[in-house]
């Protein structure tokens, strides 16, 4: 049974469009965002909601770690790292396989929060290079620890076989904008052949 008071539409496009759709006589609302599994979608799926939401709870939690730093009275700096990357980073990591196309602007906003993290454990000041500071803290970039999660989840599902629904999803999908890749893959009602 579908829940109509927990129910909401959303078209995914510009936006101009909407629909009137009613569940035991109720209309259920049109809305541009929904969180759903714990990620933001919006109806451009460009997901700077969710780049804010990730930084708004990685910001909380950096919050925390920092105040048992305490300066050189708290918590060692190795420990703050571990710390770091156990208690902030997952909240900017959540599911992003999901919402990797996000633009670079969101991008450096996750590699500032960060930044600012990591050179406050550290006790840099902040005019410090920041991939000085990534490389004595051993934590990389968020871009490279993105494309890293990516390849990890592309593997994963690859290795699904190829009659999984997954595998077959990837291989007759392409990005707008993207060039085809070497092999084509067509779409037939028995399934995807090359």
């Amino acid at each position: 049974m579908i829940n109509s008071l927990k129910t909401k539409v959303m078209l995914f496009g510009d936006g101009s469009e909407k629909v009137k759709i009613k569940i035991d006589g109720r209309v259920i609302e049109n809305v541009c965002s929904y969180k759903y599994l714990g990620i933001v979608l919006d109806s451009e799926l460009d997901f700077r909601q969710q780049v804010d939401y990730a930084i708004c709870k990685a910001k909380r939690a950096s919050a925390k770690v920092c105040a048992l730093i305490d300066g050189r009275r708290g918590l060692p700096v190795r420990i703050g790292i571990n710390s770091y990357k156990a208690l902030v980073r997952p909240h900017m990591e959540y599911a992003i396989p999901v919402w990797a196309c996000i633009k670079d602007t969101n991008l450096q906003k996750l590699e500032q929060v960060q930044q600012q993290c990591i050179r406050r454990i550290v006790g840099a000041k902040a005019h410090s290079s920041s991939a000085g500071i990534e490389v004595i803290s051993g934590v990389c970039p968020i871009g490279i620890r993105k494309r890293e999660l990516c390849c990890r989840e592309f593997i994963r599902i690859i290795s699904l076989g190829e009659n999984h629904p997954m595998v077959k999803l990837l291989n007759c999908t392409v990005r707008r904008n993207e060039v085809l890749p070497s092999r084509i893959y067509l779409s037939d009602e028995q399934g995807i052949r090359t």
